[in-house]
């Protein structure tokens, strides 16, 4: 966890200045333009990967840019467990996401 952590904080700066983002052919990006891919469809590719907020929350501004630096489970009240996700973003303000919250208030770019 902590080298994932080093290694993002590393090209951090270089990423804060890359300009507009690219969004790369991957699977991600194969997903229908109806609607958008979700962090549930890509559960084995999250950590690393690259969002931008859709709106305003506590931790992030709209369109503020963010990147997923870790991956975890938690009791979902009814005997199983379900996803999360950290997020850091470009004001150095972080949180954990939920699947529903990831859904309204995250773009997932396709890019890692």
């Amino acid at each position: 966890m902590l080298a994932d952590a080093a290694g993002l904080a590393a090209n951090w700066e270089r990423w804060l200045h890359d300009g507009p983002l690219e969004i790369l052919p991957t699977p991600a990006s194969r997903v229908p333009l109806h609607r958008k891919s979700t962090m549930r469809e890509r559960p084995n590719r999250t950590v690393g990967s690259w969002v931008i907020a859709e709106r305003t929350t506590g931790v992030c501004e709209a369109r503020e840019r963010g990147v997923c630096y870790e991956e975890y489970t938690l009791p979902d009240g009814k005997g199983g467990r379900r996803p999360g996700w950290g997020f850091l973003f470009e004001q150095g303000r972080y949180d954990g996401f939920s699947p529903d919250d990831v859904a309204l208030i995250l773009e997932i770019t396709g890019e890692i």
